[in-house]
């Protein structure tokens, strides 16, 4: 179960409330903006450094977690699907970004993050933590509500991240549709890359 009103704090009920309605035992998928969100939200100080520690600790106990079956990234709608691989950045390149965007949260209490250089860094920090503790993330592509940017909802952006993390196990929601076939492209031709067809209809 996708956990994002348990990040966001709105939950009514617990994920595991489920499990008196499934035939086997609910567990978490964790939204990876929300983690980061929140953190943000509860720094006094706009240190991008303590930020990114306090990312990793918490992605790192996530899968470390057993209820814990993946992550899940809506970066899709943030900023697009054409995502940096930016690791081999340095952090003082992203800095002044994340001061505008604590700033702004600080002024607003809107702790949305849509900034695509951080989107970028939260997004390759947790595909590498995917991959190194075997735990799969899903990534929202395709069509979605009106506030995605359709031509970036394009999976075939994902090309170099997918190629940048052949450890981690990459799965492209909704088909990718209507790029249905690049998203079927990726999926034929990485071995770390899984199509979620449940939203595809068979007789288009």
């Amino acid at each position: 179960m996708d956990d994002l009103l348990v990040s966001t704090g709105k939950v009514a009920i617990p994920y595991n409330w489920h499990d008196k309605l499934t035939a086997s035992n609910t567990r978490r998928i964790v939204r990876i903006e929300s983690v980061a969100e929140k953190i943000a939200e509860r720094m006094e100080n706009a240190d991008l450094r303590i930020f990114v520690q306090s990312y990793l600790k918490s992605l790192i106990e996530s899968a470390r977690d057993p209820d814990v079956v993946g992550f899940k990234s809506v970066i899709c709608y943030r900023t697009g699907l054409d995502i940096t691989v930016t690791l081999k950045e340095r952090l003082d390149s992203r800095m002044e970004c994340f001061h505008q965007y604590f700033s702004n949260g600080k002024a607003t209490g809107d702790w949305r993050l849509a900034v695509k250089s951080l989107n970028d860094m939260v997004t390759n920090l947790a595909v590498q933590i995917s991959g190194e503790y075997g735990k799969p993330i899903q990534f929202h592509t395709g069509l979605g509500d009106n506030d995605i940017r359709l031509v970036k909802a394009n999976p075939a952006y994902m090309q170099n991240l997918i190629e940048e993390y052949p450890k981690s196990k990459i799965v492209l929601l909704h088909s990718g549709y209507p790029f249905t076939r690049e998203a079927g492209y990726l999926t034929t031709v990485y071995d770390n890359v899984y199509l979620d067809c449940t939203s595809l209809d068979l007789n288009d």
